[in-house]
């Protein structure tokens, strides 16, 4: 006995997943009245309508409806299925106030001002109100994938699906994930983030640690080596950076810098490189990687470690001997050439006639005087 009653409450306290023949507003709205059955009503025209021809297209079954139904009842009750009864009544009414608001514009447009009354002016208005309330409606409003045939209601789930038809194609065509899982590539697809550059922006800069993928949206990048020297172009589709997803030893050798306007896709990895821990002891921190499980374990099972040679620039100290002209002001004689007279004795010969008085000489001139006229007297005569 004591048996049969454990059984009795393993029985009673588990959560049945089958579904109950009953539509879930009976199941889970019960109870009788005037709101209860009002309540019900409300629900029942954002809910799947059993009644709408599309419901047959996509649900082959009417237990396929009470499981959709069921599905947005608990998961995703302020959300408006495309095939409910409010969607359709909305989709109606939203086209006459389109029609109707036309229609008024051009009579208020039209007519002269002094013949208008003003309830025209008030049922612009109101027109008006409509058409800014359908954009929360379609806010709302789940929509179908036309790929999948599936009703997404789920916002995040939207999202999702918006991302994987963007950007998966981006993840498969590089070569390493290409053999990985679905499922996986689906999670990586949802971490990456939309960046925005303008032209002439740097995008990645050389000897500096790479922080993930890069993929490139839309636009033309330029990659320049340390030399400034341009050696390739990145266009719709290309990627660098791979490597920084499984290694935190990558670092980038090249600039990037955008030629136009650029929308990047990018996949950060955040990586807390192990440090030794203030107050000395040796001792190192716990390295944490933010990847999901699923890639983690791929990682470790799939991968093998590869040592890759990383060549950092050494900085050293080095004496710089430089030859620098130094100017010094001497003081120099300056010689100046003068014209000056120049007063230069010169020795002159100069005969100068000197009477000198000697008698026995005068008179021996005189006797040789005599003697030689006496000879010429004599010869003569």
């Amino acid at each position: 006995m004591p048996k049969t009653e454990g059984l009795h409450e393993l029985y009673y306290e588990h959560i049945c997943s089958i579904t109950s023949k009953t539509d879930v507003l009976e199941s889970d709205i019960t109870g009788n009245g005037f709101v209860i059955n009002l309540k019900r009503k409300w629900c029942d025209l954002f809910l799947l309508s059993y009644e709408d021809k599309r419901t047959r297209n996509y649900y082959t079954s009417s237990h396929a409806i009470r499981l959709e139904r069921l599905r947005q009842f608990r998961h995703c009750i302020y959300r408006i299925h495309p095939f409910s009864k409010f969607r359709n009544f909305w989709d109606f009414l939203i086209v006459n106030v389109f029609l109707c608001n036309k229609i008024l514009q051009h009579h208020n447009t039209s007519v002269i001002l002094v013949t208008n009354t003003i309830i025209p002016y008030y049922i612009g208005i109101f027109f008006e109100f409509i058409i800014i309330l359908d954009l929360f409606v379609n806010m709302n409003t789940g929509y179908v994938d036309s790929e999948s045939r599936e009703i997404i209601l789920d916002l995040k789930k939207g999202l999702r699906e918006i991302m994987l038809s963007c950007y998966r194609g981006y993840i498969m065509r590089i070569p390493y994930f290409c053999d990985w899982p679905v499922s996986v590539i689906e999670d990586i697809v949802v971490m990456l983030k939309e960046k925005i550059y303008l032209a002439n922006d740097i995008v990645a800069e050389p000897w500096i640690q790479g922080d993930g993928l890069i993929i490139v949206d839309a636009g033309e990048l330029a990659v320049y080596s340390v030399d400034d020297e341009e050696t390739a172009h990145l266009i719709d589709g290309d990627y660098f950076g791979e490597l920084s997803l499984i290694t935190d030893k990558e670092v980038r050798t090249s600039y990037v810098v955008t030629i136009t306007d650029s929308q990047l896709i990018s996949l950060v990895v955040a990586v807390v490189v192990a440090s030794p821990t203030p107050g000395g002891g040796g001792g190192h921190k716990h390295v944490t990687i933010h990847v999901p499980y699923k890639i983690h374990t791929i990682h470790h099972h799939h991968v093998s470690k590869v040592h890759v040679p990383v060549h950092v620039p050494v900085i050293k100290e080095v004496q710089v001997i430089k030859e620098v002209p130094i100017i010094k002001h001497v003081p120099v004689p300056i010689v100046k050439h003068v014209p000056f007279p120049v007063v230069k004795h010169v020795e002159v010969e100069k005969k100068v006639i000197v009477p000198v008085h000697h008698h026995e000489h005068h008179e021996h001139h005189e006797e040789e005087q005599h003697g030689w006229e006496g000879e010429a007297l004599h010869g003569w005569n």
